[in-house]
């Protein structure tokens, strides 16, 4: 940061120690001056410039306004820093009585009734003092114009062109004003060191990464710039000469206490498959294969892994992703996953990585979804940062530092994340400072898994995220069993931005992209990896005596329902038929209080996972629903499934016999289980519930692909599945009788998808290319935390039924508790501490139940709870000690072991007689 030109000739004028940026309303002596707040801006600016961005994406920025690293510093950070040029405007100066008397004695006006916010003013008064060129050496009018509007969004909204045309004069204030904004503009030019450089150019139209990067790059310089704790209010008490340089020291001192720079990638020789997962003697074939072609990626790029469980997918993405932060300076990683649950487990493992990788170095990890708070494993680490002995010290240890963890934009910020891919869709849906997350995934590589498992909605707003990584110089690897050869090219030509010509390897493959070009390659498999299943149709009627005779010389078998109602059915039949035969049956669902659930989830992982870690059962049956179709490292001897889609049935079939070990005789081959839909007259399946869940034309179409057979082949058959399902011009025999459900459903779903893109498409921000100016286009009004918005206004990365989220309470004689023994009350009239709602969150179920959903919602929270970030959105179901309430015409129970039903029935004077043994 350069102090004032030694030779400018004047003092600084009064008025400058009296307009003020920062206050403190119980203190209306204390307060910071505008042109101080600007120069701290600017100074985080510059220090987020050097310190934090890499070389890459500062040079796309430095390159697309013509200039050089250096010099595009130092303009960016004189940007950044006029972002609240506008708060020298009477509506504003006027909200503190002692700074608004003294400007009117030196002859400013304050006219009556003037209203505007200080963002739009700062967008107009900039469009023409960023031309001027006794400020600062001028840009054009119409960068000017782009500028002031991306500087005036700090507040998370673009102001928009209508509404600062229509500013009065009256707002702007009479020439005192006028000459005052000049004055202090030169003074932030002239503080910042661009007064002597050249202008900037103008980035192409279509170049909107830039501006959102601005954008973003200001907003958190704003942010660190108002923390009170680096930059004190001075009052009238500070010197003009000295302060740039006082701000510079103060700027990065916050940044290192804050934990920006903890860690640095270094350009530096990336290290081996073998040097960073020492623990892998022999890696897999596709482990090899990333290790051949990471030579290769010198700058960003896409690889899409499509391969079967097991392969060491997860493992050949993070080296990947290790090569690209040393080799292509990349500033760090984001993993994406499709569930809350997969995202937990994977936080551990990259913890694990990090902390391997990095030894001796403090490393800045952060777990992102909404239940983040309630995992132990990320509140260790945030409690390791926040109480370390010195703060901002080098300590070797991976931490989640306190500043980032504030909220889920803040942590998008961190050099590591784990989360849900919720949290990156929302950088591309237009909500509010969507550039704080644009800007904290530029550079990064962007780790997206599951990609597979993405319903048309979704895969629409992830194709729009692509074009802005793209953008943005992030480097992006997919994750796949396998995907349909017209979504994987729509995936890798979004990334591109044009057509693909493309020889495709044969399954499994790697598809690497990098500079425009495309290559396919075959993934080998061992020949230990290969596996044919024994597939049979059964009857539900029939399960709990093929079970029975299944496992009579022990075994582990799965149960997947596609809904929830199913699974419990299905675990009380088998309960009450295998109980007395040595075979155990547990339940797992996405219904049960979240405390419950994650200890079912830890037990499911203990007693089915990888050998030597599990405390496996002799025989026993897990009845569950899509909660372990993914992620969860799960090994059973039996699969049973109902019809799902065929790549979802392979995705479960990949659960079967996943690692080595001894199995009972009879299940030496692993067998899979489909259980057949009744069918109506015709011979039609009659899906039943599962056609609310997945569309009717897929769930046909599997059943087609799979009736006849009696066996698959992993992974040969897998594509050629896939493939005779999604692509509709694949041959298959179609009953006669079947001809009209499949067309009648093949039009549904067709209109269906139309109409999820269309909604998706008028949420998300446009392409970072095209020609119309987003800022003006950009709305930002999405909600994205409130879930009873209405949905038209919902910044939903999913598109799910209404909902509403309870907390379990229990009315105990006279106590509200959270057990139904009474050991822990809980008062709903007192604000709850941090882990009190922590606490409370154990015990909360999301629920899709319309009549449910109504009645919970039209009650308000307990406004105790409404001033808790965690818990203002719920509501307190309390249950009396047989964990029964009933509402309307519904009586709603909570067990242990099946989780959350809801029953139609007559709640009244005979309700005791309906509720069922705990």
């Amino acid at each position: 940061m350069n102090r004032w030109s030694a030779h400018s000739g004047q003092s600084v004028p009064s008025a400058l120690h009296i307009l003020w940026a920062k206050s403190d309303p119980k203190n209306d002596q204390t307060f910071h001056p505008l042109l101080c707040h600007l120069i701290d801006t600017a100074a985080v600016a510059g220090q987020l410039w050097t310190k934090v961005l890499r070389e890459p994406c500062r040079h796309r920025v430095a390159a697309a306004l013509g200039l050089t690293d250096q010099r595009a510093q130092l303009w960016t950070a004189f940007w950044a820093g006029s972002h609240d040029l506008g708060k020298a405007c009477p509506v504003f100066q006027a909200m503190r009585p002692q700074a608004a008397r003294s400007l009117q004695e030196i002859g400013f006006d304050f006219p009556v009734g003037s209203k505007a916010r200080h963002g739009q003013v700062s967008c107009r008064v900039l469009q023409d003092l960023l031309c001027d060129p006794q400020i600062a050496p001028p840009v054009t009018s119409a960068l000017a114009r782009r500028l002031a509007t991306t500087v005036g969004g700090h507040h998370g909204l673009f102001p928009q062109t209508i509404d600062v045309d229509r500013l009065a004069s009256s707002t702007l204030g009479n020439s005192a004003w006028m000459a005052v904004r000049r004055q202090v503009l030169r003074l932030l030019a002239q503080a910042v060191g661009v007064v002597e450089l050249p202008a900037a150019n103008d980035p192409p139209e279509n170049d909107h990464a830039s501006l959102m990067f601005l954008a973003g790059l200001t907003a958190v310089a704003d942010w660190i710039a108002s923390n009170t704790d680096f930059f004190p209010a001075v009052g009238e008490t500070w010197d003009p000469v000295s302060y740039p340089d006082q701000a510079a020291d103060r700027a990065k001192d916050a940044l290192e206490t804050l934990g920006w720079v903890g860690w640095q990638p270094e350009a530096s020789e990336p290290l081996s498959f073998a040097e960073l997962f020492p623990r892998i003697a022999e890696p897999r074939p596709l482990q090899d294969l990333a290790a051949a072609q990471a030579a290769t990626l010198d700058g960003p790029g896409l690889v899409l892994i499509e391969a079967p469980m097991g392969e060491g997918k997860t493992e050949a993405a993070l080296f990947l992703a290790d090569h690209w932060t040393h080799a292509a300076e990349q500033k760090g990683l984001y993993v994406a996953l499709p569930t809350l649950a997969t995202s937990n487990q994977m936080f551990q493992r990259v913890q694990t990585f990090l902390s391997g990788r990095y030894p001796s170095e403090r490393i800045n990890l952060h777990l992102l979804h909404g239940h983040a708070m309630l995992s132990d494993r990320y509140e260790a680490m945030r409690l390791a940062a926040l109480y370390d002995d010195e703060p901002g010290a080098v300590a070797a240890a991976v931490v989640a530092e306190s500043w980032f963890a504030q909220n889920k934009k803040q942590a998008l910020l961190a050099p590591f994340g784990v989360g849900t891919i919720d949290q990156v869709l929302l950088a591309v849906l237009q909500t509010k400072h969507v550039f704080v997350r644009l800007f904290g995934l530029a550079g990064k590589t962007v780790i997206l898994d599951e990609v597979h498992a993405y319903d048309t909605y979704m895969s629409t707003i992830l194709e729009r995220l692509l074009e802005w990584l793209a953008a943005l110089g992030c480097s992006v690897i997919l994750l796949s069993a396998t995907l349909p050869a017209t979504r994987r090219r729509r995936l890798l030509e979004t990334f591109v931005g044009n057509p693909l010509n493309v020889t495709e390897a044969q399954y499994p493959r790697m598809t690497i992209v990098r500079d425009g070009a495309v290559q396919s390659l075959p993934i080998a498999i061992a020949e230990d990896r290969r596996m044919e299943l024994n597939l049979e149709w059964t009857k539900g009627d029939d399960l709990p005596e093929r079970l029975r005779i299944a496992l009579a010389d022990g075994g582990c078998a799965a149960v997947i329902h596609n809904t929830v109602n199913a699974a419990q059915e299905t675990y009380l039949r088998l309960q009450k038929a295998l109980g007395d035969c040595g075979i155990e049956v547990e339940l797992f669902h996405a219904r049960f209080p979240f405390g419950r659930r994650d200890q079912i989830e830890e037990r499911v992982l203990h007693r089915y996972g990888k050998p030597g870690e599990a405390s496996r059962p002799r025989a026993a049956v897990l009845v569950a629903t899509q909660v372990i179709e993914q992620s969860l490292d799960l090994d059973f001897d039996l699969m049973v499934s109902d019809l799902a889609p065929v790549d979802l049935v392979l995705q479960r079939a990949g659960r079967l016999h996943r690692h080595r070990r001894t199995r009972p005789e009879r299940l030496i081959r692993p067998r899979l289980w489909l259980l057949r839909p009744d069918e109506n007259k015709d011979g039609i399946p009659d899906f039943g519930p599962s056609k609310y869940v997945y569309a009717q034309y897929i769930l046909l179409r599997s059943q087609l692909a799979l009736l006849d057979r009696s066996s698959i082949r992993l992974p040969d058959d897998l594509e050629p599945l896939v493939e005779a399902v999604y692509n509709p011009d694949s041959a298959v025999d179609v009953p006669p009788s079947w001809q009209e459900a499949l067309q009648e459903s093949l039009a549904a779903m067709r209109q269906q998808d139309r109409d999820h893109r269309h909604q998706a498409d008028c949420l998300v921000l446009r392409s970072p290319t095209c020609e119309d100016d987003i800022l003006q286009d950009f709305c930002g009004q999405l909600e994205e935390d409130n879930p009873e918005t209405h949905h038209s206004l919902q910044a939903a990365t999913r598109l799910t039924e209404p909902s509403v989220t309870l907390i379990c309470l229990y009315q105990v004689l006279d106590q509200v508790c959270l057990d139904f023994e009474g050991n822990e009350p809980t008062d709903l009239d007192q604000p709850p501490s941090l882990p009190q709602a922590k606490r409370l969150l154990q015990n909360a179920v999301t629920l899709t139940h319309p009549a449910c959903v109504k009645h919970f919602v039209a009650q308000s929270p307990p406004p105790a709870w409404q001033k808790s970030a965690l818990l203002r959105f719920h509501r307190p179901v309390l249950l009396d000690a047989a964990g029964t309430a009933c509402f309307g015409n519904y009586r709603l129970v909570v067990h242990s072991d099946l989780g959350v039903m809801i029953e139609k029935t007559h709640c009244g004077k005979d309700a005791d007689e309906l509720q069922p043994d705990r």
